[in-house]
Formats: C-alpha cells, sequence, structure tokens
C-alpha cells in the first residue's frame, strides 16, 4: 500500500486538490478497475473449499494483523511474495482467493 500513495500526493500538489479528495478518486478509480473482473466468495463457499484443500488462501493484511488472526491455512503475502509460485496451485484453474482489510 505504501507505493500507492506517493502517486496520490503528487496528484493532489499537481492538481490543487485537496489530498483526501485525491485519495478518494484514487480509491473509486480502483474499486472501477476491479468491479467485475473478480468474483466475490461467501465465507460458507471458503470454508468449504478450506476444508476440501481446493484454495489458496493469500493474507495481504500487514504482519501485526497476520500473526494476529487470519484466514486458517492463509498465506502471508509478504512472506511468500519473493518465491509466490512455489505457494500457487498447479492447477492454473484453481480457486485462488486474496484478501486485506483495505478498501479495494
Amino acid at each position: 500500500m505504501k507505493t500507492i500513495y506517493v502517486p496520490m500526493i503528487a496528484l493532489a500538489m499537481a492538481s490543487g486538490l485537496p489530498f483526501t479528495a485525491t485519495v478518494q478518486a484514487q480509491t473509486d478509480s480502483l474499486k472501477a478497475a476491479v468491479t467485475g473482473k473478480y468474483k466475490d466468495i461467501s465465507i460458507a463457499d471458503l470454508k468449504e473449499a478450506i476444508e476440501k484443500g481446493k484454495v489458496t488462501v493469500i493474507d495481504a493484511n500487514g504482519k501485526k494483523s497476520f500473526d494476529s488472526g487470519r484466514v486458517p491455512g492463509a498465506h502471508h503475502w509478504a512472506a511468500v511474495k519473493d518465491d509466490f509460485a512455489k505457494v500457487l496451485p498447479e492447477d492454473k484453474s484453481a480457486l485462488i482467493v486474496a484478501y486485506c482489510s483495505g478498501p479495494t
């Protein structure tokens, strides 16, 4: 997330818009970009997939949040990102669920 703030600050400074308006515009833009591209999964369906071993779960929260609680079996993004291919299933059509506590 840290990398996204630098462009927004630069955009706010260049546009003369208040920073909060720029952040909201960026957030809305990101939401629009992913809407419809990725399907939501219900908690019940995720639990079932975890129980059956049919999902790879990625937690994109910070370490403190990951350490305090996570979806059972989730991989911590920061810990696996350098060797991400190793945690992905061989079946390229397999279910992968990523989550974080951010707005998008």
